[in-house]
């Protein structure tokens, strides 16, 4: 028989996968005659909320290669770099994008993921916290809070970070986002693995397990196939805790911690063989200065401080340092040591991740943790202050749950009507997939449409996302330079255009937008203007050279193209129109293709 607070879970497990999944059943409904053109993979940071653009744009189109049929993806975008060295964890992936196929379709794997994986997130994270509180209520809080509560504490950390004079504190926080933890696949489907590596390793230093050390290694593994913030935060915490136990002479956890450090590295080899192989690519330099890599020797204040209250925190209200006490005191110092890594290798990439999916939830662990201590006091108290202190944290529970059944239906609300591709887009995509061969090249100047290409035919782009590229930059820029030249654009828009967020962020991601650190310098002065002297210098006949040096089977014209060009394509290239739907045309290239 099911008891009282295992049928609670269970009823909390389907609301957390209805609220999560609730923008799916929504949305459809607002669009009511369009409903079946609902699709949850769109693109373009103009129209469509964060979440949603980094969903269709980075993660979708590499689960499509697999989806595909390709046992491993590397450059989604371009013909020639489709076989480069992968730096990327390929687990979530490779199992993912294989389980697609048993669904049908990319599109409703994303579905899928949002009614399973945030329900795992709130089990384990229960699992985990019932560990270390051993109280079920508190548990349960600390779970809600983390899954329906992470937005809050980012607010939080955005408004201190906007009052000590960041510029762009909020950049992460637009009102139309759904529920920050919906991110598929990072971390809606590798959070899981962590919250159960950390109940795993939080068991085998309690019961002294060999078994729990063992799984623990396994699951530090698939953490580092998984997500490079999560492995790196969970080996800073047991390399920590494993320094306390040398100190205390613990002999048997320091053989387990061991273990699990000896288990999760033998896993890693391939990952790391692949690290190794990238690094010697002749583009690496550029791919990672894309990602968001900042050199230089810093400290991250803002976190750290955050890092050091927690700790303080820990320290006033937990006066028995046991075992407990250490585990969480050493994570939170493993995350200072991961936020501020930069001190001793001289660079660091995007390292808010790590304040977001690691060291802010450990906030949450920690008040479960101290919250706990105070529930167990109560329990021996007067029993209207137990009855009192039950009923304020149901309360919180409650109203965690309605804030999020809130946030996603006014996300649903206000974003329905950009879930849908346009009649365009889906003539064109339903066009490629039925008449193009696999890997042919198709050339827009339309971003959106290039940004989904990948995700809904067979094709390849010739004008690439500089986050999904294996090119370089001079690269990017080349091919940028002759597709605006072969359409006849002129200069002029060049000058206006590129010089925003939309085309600095599309062609080089975050290279030149510091935003993750207060700054935001788009599109540097210098750059733009030697694209546009080399934009202005190029003839004709080089032009049509450089175009022969890169495969190109397809030249689009839509609505966007004919809106920006001139002199459309010149007498230099063989092309036969091959379709045309209300006006927009596409052409088949003539001339030899390389292979």
């Amino acid at each position: 028989m099911i008891n009282k607070t295992n049928l609670t879970i269970l009823i909390l497990v389907i609301c957390v996968s209805l609220i999560f999944g609730l923008p799916h059943l929504l949305i459809p409904a607002f669009l009511g005659q369009e409903s079946s053109s609902y699709t949850p993979l769109v693109a373009g940071l103009e129209s469509v909320c964060g979440i949603t653009h980094d969903e269709s744009l980075f993660y979708a189109a590499q689960l499509k290669e697999i989806f595909d049929g390709k046992p491993f993806f590397s450059d989604v975008d371009l013909y020639e770099y489709r076989n480069t060295p992968n730096p990327f964890s390929t687990f979530p992936y490779f199992l993912l994008g294989n389980f697609a196929k048993l669904l049908g379709s990319v599109q409703r794997l994303f579905i899928f993921a949002d009614f399973i994986f945030p329900p795992l997130i709130f089990l384990f994270s229960y699992i985990f916290l019932l560990s270390l509180t051993e109280e079920a209520l508190v548990s349960i809080f600390g779970s809600m809070l983390l899954v329906f509560g992470l937005d809050m504490l980012r607010s939080v950390s955005a408004i201190v970070k906007a009052w000590s004079g960041y510029q762009y504190a909020f950049w992460n926080f637009p009102p139309n986002n759904p529920l920050s933890l919906s991110r598929f696949i990072n971390p809606e489907f590798s959070l899981p693995f962590f919250l159960l590596a950390l109940f795993s390793f939080h068991r085998c230093i309690k019961e002294k397990s060999l078994f729990y050390s063992i799984l623990s290694g396994i699951l530090l593994g698939m953490l580092f196939h998984s997500y490079i913030y999560f492995w790196t935060f969970f080996l800073a915490g047991i390399s920590i805790l494993f320094l306390f136990y040398l100190f205390k002479k613990d002999f048997l956890r320091i053989k387990l911690i061991l273990l699990v450090i000896g288990i999760g590295v033998l896993i890693s080899i391939p990952y790391f063989m692949r690290q190794i192989e990238f690094s010697k690519f002749v583009n690496h330099d550029d791919i990672l200065s894309r990602y968001g890599l900042v050199k230089g020797r810093f400290v991250e204040w803002h976190s750290t401080i955050e890092c050091l209250i927690a700790i303080f925190l820990l320290f006033i209200y937990k006066k028995v340092k046991d075992d407990d006490f250490l585990f969480l005191f050493s994570f939170m110092v493993g995350g200072i040591i991961c936020i501020n890594s930069q001190i001793i290798t001289g660079s660091t990439i995007q390292n808010h991740h790590w304040l977001f999916l690691t060291i802010q939830p450990f906030f949450i662990f920690i008040l479960s943790f101290l919250i706990s201590r105070f529930a167990k006091k109560q329990k021996e108290s007067h029993f209207r202050r137990k009855m009192n202190f039950s009923l304020i944290l149901k309360f919180l529970i409650v109203f965690l749950l309605v804030s999020g059944l809130v946030k996603q239906t006014v996300y649903a609300s206000r974003t329905y009507s950009t879930y849908t591709l346009t009649n365009e887009e889906s003539e064109l995509f339903t066009w490629l997939k039925e008449n193009s061969k696999r890997d042919d090249v198709v050339l827009s100047l339309n971003r959106r449409i290039n940004d989904l290409i990948p995700v809904y035919t067979y094709n390849k782009i010739f004008l690439p996302n500089g986050i999904l590229t294996f090119a370089s930059d001079e690269e990017i820029i080349r091919r940028l330079i002759i597709s605006f030249k072969l359409y006849g654009t002129d200069e002029a828009y060049l000058k206006e255009n590129l010089s925003k967020d939309e085309w600095g962020f599309h062609l080089f991601h975050v290279k030149y937008a510091k935003v993750f650190y207060g700054e935001r310098e788009v599109f540097p002065d210098k750059v733009l203007n030697d694209i546009l002297v080399k934009y202005r210098s190029l003839s004709s006949s080089s032009m049509y050279g450089d175009f022969r040096k890169n495969r190109l089977d397809y030249i689009y014209l839509g609505t966007f193209e004919k809106g920006i060009s001139g002199n459309i394509f010149g007498d230099n290239l063989a092309l036969k129109e091959v379709f045309n739907k209300n006006g927009n045309r596409l052409y088949k290239v003539m001339f030899p293709q390389k292979q």
